[in-house]
């Protein structure tokens, strides 16, 4: 024998070759596992996570006509020894309230804000107005429309006024 082919004989034999009695083809092929490839939309329809559903039931007849009754009662009792603990949920009784006093205060703060918006908008409109008319309005006009205008402007000329003293003499 060859070189090459005692190093793939050796090769082969410690991976588990012929004479071990492993049957390499099994190995290759893929796996069929009941159920997996139809999951997700399992999933989308209404089951939301994996720890919400159910396991199927399994058919122990089945795997009893084809493996054995022994083998499968071993697997049957260790599958019934499994217990699974059920989520119980603390935190969320906790947190509803404070949730629930977030939501009050989200929808004042949002009548606070329409109420702002609105203001705003009238004020958006005025000063649109008084754009389009004041290269055409008058003093008068201006301080007739905003009155407060017209007592700080006074004030201010007699602060002005006030302070400059013309002596002429």
């Amino acid at each position: 024998m060859s070189g090459v082919g005692r190093r793939w004989l050796t090769w082969h034999s410690r991976l588990g070759g012929p004479s071990t009695g492993m049957v390499w083809r099994s190995c290759l092929s893929p796996m069929r596992l009941a159920g997996v490839r139809h999951s997700p939309p399992r999933l989308r329809r209404g089951q939301h996570s994996a720890s919400d559903q159910e396991p199927e039931p399994i058919d122990w007849e089945y795997y009893r006509k084809g493996i054995g009754s022994r083998l499968v009662d071993v697997y049957k009792q260790a599958y019934d020894e499994v217990k699974i603990p059920q989520y119980v949920d603390n935190v969320t009784p906790q947190y509803k309230p404070k949730f629930d006093a977030l939501l009050v205060e989200l929808k004042e703060a949002e009548e606070m804000s329409w109420k702002e918006s609105e203001r705003l908008e009238k004020e958006i409109a005025e000063v649109q107005e008084l754009k389009e008319k004041f290269s055409t309005m008058t003093a008068d006009e201006y301080f007739a429309k905003h009155p407060s205008s017209r007592r700080s402007l006074t004030m201010k000329l007699e602060m002005i006024t006030g302070a400059i003293s013309f002596n002429f003499a």
